[in-house]
């Protein structure tokens, strides 16, 4: 069943790396802006089966990314959040954390230009990981399913995003962007979660900070 599960992004995946690979051949025709880096912060919204463990989390993260011409780049980026536990969860859930690492690629609708708005799509793959610490309650009957202590599943994503900036100088772009990582839970919890049954997608919600260099 997990077999499955990791198989059925395959071909999507596939289909990203793909149309990336072309749109990289079509901007490097144009002219390179180079090195950018990207600090961003913003909220983490778990949904399905990881929501109904954590809540909306607070998310921060960076992207280290090259501009292969004025519309295209190659970005790789990490993010990290800290997650309250869902309301029906917090007897026993203590704290709850998700991270995500991907390397992708980003296009932008129109050419950079100061003073300008623009928006901007993106695909990525990756690896995330959910976890979270909980203590025990001998008459809780989620508890005897859990365990005590940590635990937590991971998952190889397909991540994609869309966004709107504003040129705010030649240096600075500044965007809040909106993205959503489909994972394949392949990883198996420590206490009893089965990864081929567990289901949730994480949405983020994120203003970025573009600085080029």
């Amino acid at each position: 069943m997990v077999q499955n599960r990791v198989a059925r992004p395959v071909g999507a995946v596939m289909m990203i790396v793909i149309a990336l690979l072309l749109l990289a051949a079509v901007a490097a025709t144009s002219h390179a802006e180079g090195l950018f880096i990207e600090p961003y912060a913003g909220l983490a919204i778990p949904g399905g089966s990881l929501g109904d463990i954590l809540g909306t989390g607070l998310a921060m993260g960076g992207a280290l990314g090259y501009k292969v011409s004025d519309q295209f780049a190659l970005v790789g980026r990490g993010a990290f959040s800290l997650h309250w536990p869902e309301t029906e969860t917090g007897q026993f859930i203590d704290l709850g954390s998700t991270s995500a690492i991907g390397v992708g690629g980003r296009f932008y609708v129109t050419p950079p230009r100061e003073g300008a708005a623009t928006a901007f799509v993106g695909g990525e793959i990756g690896r995330l990981e959910a976890d979270w610490e909980y203590t025990s309650y001998e008459w809780f009957n989620v508890a005897s399913e859990l365990g005590t202590g940590s635990d937590g599943v991971g998952a190889w994503y397909l991540g994609l995003e869309g966004g709107l900036g504003y040129y705010l100088s030649d240096t600075f772009f500044l965007s809040g962007v909106t993205r959503v990582e489909l994972p394949s839970w392949d990883d198996e919890s420590n206490e009893g979660l089965d990864a081929g049954d567990f289901g949730g997608n994480l949405v983020r919600l994120e203003a970025r900070l573009t600085i080029n260099l």
